[in-house]
């Protein structure tokens, strides 16, 4: 892990030397070591809505606490139903003993008697039977399924629990937090006091920020929680999303010299009174087409058709990160 960077013993050019030389960029610097804080300002806004939801429509159990809950639930039906199935073989048994312990040589009360014994046998078979076929009805239903469900979100999420990213972005930030204070300066106990360097620098620390095509197609969204971060995504009334979504909409005025003359989705021109959407790939599409395309997608995500960008990945990259779709730049 770097050591913390002395401001009495390096010069703003070789500070300016060091974020170039082990991060590439002074750009690339900000992209990975600001991330830390605008996760947990993303955290915390989406953590806020979460609260805000469970105000209006109270407790909701969440799916892992549904899953679980009906997975214990057949669990105890089968414990139940295994110590109702003792209890009736254990009266069949007895019903078969006496019915040996009392034969006797009289041809008609043996017939009587083994007439009756299958007469209970049958009852018993009937009263295992009722309560067994709703058993294997949940089981099949409701615990299978779930256990399933559990054991492929946790083999698909071990990539994630066991990503070295983390960490990696923690060395990071303690790397900028030095680099931070070299640029502002630090006390002796290494504390950032307020910024005395190169003001120019300064400005790009505060006002560059960037997203290229390649950190969107490398993004693993959180999806533990899908069904709530694809209602995020599609809830038009959200601020996040008016704010994302204003960005995209563009007037016909602005359009008139590119190459997209025609909608990808219906394959018609652009008239001055339709609504036109632009993609953060710079492609055009009427925007009641890729609303209706959305509609009609299993997730509500769309993929450019001209050169396969996910919006979906696109929007949460934004959300997770906490960037302002006006003041951040894509590069594609």
């Amino acid at each position: 892990m770097a050591s913390v960077i002395n401001n009495a013993q390096l010069s703003e050019s070789k500070i300016e030397e060091t974020i170039n030389g082990e991060y590439g960029s002074l750009e690339r610097f900000l992209d990975l070591n600001i991330d830390l804080a605008r996760r947990e300002a993303a955290d915390s806004e989406i953590k806020d809505e979460i609260e805000e939801k469970k105000g209006k429509t109270g407790e909701v159990l969440s799916e892992d606490a549904i899953c679980w809950i009906s997975v214990g639930a057949s669990f105890v039906y089968c414990v139940c139903y295994a110590i109702y199935s003792f209890i009736i073989v254990m009266c069949l048994k007895k019903s078969l003993s006496n019915h040996l312990q009392n034969n006797n040589n009289n041809p008609d009360e043996a017939d009587r008697r083994e007439k009756k014994l299958r007469n209970k046998a049958i009852m018993y078979y009937v009263l295992l039977a009722i309560p067994g076929i709703p058993l294997i009805i949940i089981s099949v239903i409701l615990c299978f399924p779930a256990l399933i469900f559990q054991c492929l979100r946790y083999f698909l999420n071990a990539k994630i629990r066991d990503d070295p990213a983390p960490h990696a972005n923690a060395e990071r930030a303690e790397n900028a937090l030095g680099l931070v204070n070299a640029v502002g300066g630090a006390n002796a106990t290494g504390n950032p006091t307020q910024p005395s360097g190169n003001p120019a620098m300064l400005k790009k620390l505060k006002t560059i920020t960037h997203v290229t095509r390649s950190d969107i197609d490398s993004y693993v969204p959180d999806f533990r929680s899908p069904w709530y971060r694809f209602y995020d995504y599609m809830d038009p009334s959200k601020s996040f999303n008016q704010k994302f979504r204003a960005t995209e909409l563009v007037k016909r005025t602005d359009i008139q010299h590119t190459s997209d003359t025609t909608c990808a989705i219906c394959i018609f021109g652009f008239s001055s009174i339709q609504q036109v959407y632009l993609l953060p790939c710079g492609h055009y599409y009427h925007f009641d087409c890729l609303e209706k395309f959305k509609n009609y997608s299993l997730t509500g995500s769309f993929k450019c058709m001209l050169c396969q960008l996910n919006t979906l990945n696109h929007f949460l990259f934004y959300k997770d990160h906490g960037l302002d779709p006006k003041t951040t730049s894509f590069v594609r």
